[in-house]
């Protein structure tokens, strides 16, 4: 048995996960995740045409010649392997990304699609859409003396008086151009993503392994404006950008937001300060973005 802390939760699995933060032990463990079977009738829904289900206690979804990967009432995963076609990295990468995504929302917790990275201690969790330059900008703030936090996901929970993120895994992922540009060797990186040509770099420093107060919460948008501008948000578009930046929102929205999640996400727009950064298309303006972040921590 192999255990692992990942977004503050303590798990067990039967298989091993690189991916993730691993523990000694547990005496109590909040998620048990194993490679197994699923239960009969929605195997059966699954081999019928159903791709997917998506609820408070149980869900899942299935990949023709690859799998079903099965979530129940946010504390148990089960991969069903149906053949070959799942390598155990294919695996890892859908236990960890969608499918720890759905299990966050049946306990639910607010996953952020965001970077986080943290300096003196504290968090600046970046988002945007594809293509607005949040990996670049998270990569160019670990070179500036930040730690890493988390890649794709930021999970927020209330701790205290402070809303903290929890740390993910120890991985960060990086598109081609932006490992050809740091000089690493791609025949020493895990190639992960065939559709957006993303490589995996396993960290052995600089990851914070510690849950950390959130500073603020930033936006980048790409414009055809000239020059970068930087804004506050306030009021209702709070939420409006919070709600647009959830992990997997389609598959949030499907499920239902828990009580506990709406109290979270009020909470957060209510104390969380959050900007938005307005990037020029042409010219990325990282150290411009990156001061301004330095000056705010």
């Amino acid at each position: 048995m192999y255990f692992y802390q990942i977004y503050g939760l303590k798990v067990s699995s039967n298989f091993e996960i690189p991916e993730a933060m691993s523990i000694p032990t547990a005496e109590v463990v909040d998620v048990v995740i194993e490679e197994g079977t699923v239960p009969h009738e929605e195997l059966v829904a699954a081999k019928a045409g159903k791709l997917c289900r998506l609820d408070t206690e149980i869900a899942w979804f299935y990949l023709e010649q690859m799998g079903m990967f099965y979530v129940e009432k946010g504390r148990h995963i089960i991969v069903w392997k149906e053949s070959d076609v799942l390598t155990d990295l294919s695996r890892n990468s859908y236990v960890t990304g969608t499918t720890f995504g759905l299990l966050l929302f049946q306990r639910g917790l607010v996953p952020i699609h965001s970077g986080a990275m943290v300096k003196n201690k504290k968090a600046v969790i970046v988002v945007g859409d594809s293509g607005a330059g949040k990996s670049t900008l998270c990569n160019h703030l670990q070179e500036e003396g930040f730690s890493f936090l988390s890649d794709d996901v930021s999970v927020v929970e209330k701790h205290g008086e402070h809303f903290v993120v929890q740390p993910a895994f120890p991985q960060q992922k990086l598109c081609k151009d932006a490992v050809l540009r740091k000089g690493y060797p791609l025949e020493d990186l895990i190639y992960i993503d065939e559709y957006r040509d993303k490589y995996a770099i396993r960290l052995q420093d600089g990851f914070e392994k510690e849950a950390c107060p959130i500073a603020f919460l930033l936006e980048l948008i790409v414009t055809d404006e000239k020059d970068l501008r930087i804004e506050e948000v306030t009021g209702l578009q709070k939420i409006g950008m919070l709600r647009h930046n959830i992990y997997r929102k389609e598959a949030w929205k499907e499920m239902g937001m828990s009580k506990e999640a709406q109290s979270t996400m009020m909470e957060i727009v209510n104390t969380v300060p959050m900007f938005r950064v307005f990037r020029p298309r042409e010219g990325i303006h990282l150290q411009a973005i990156t001061s301004w972040i330095q000056n705010r921590m």
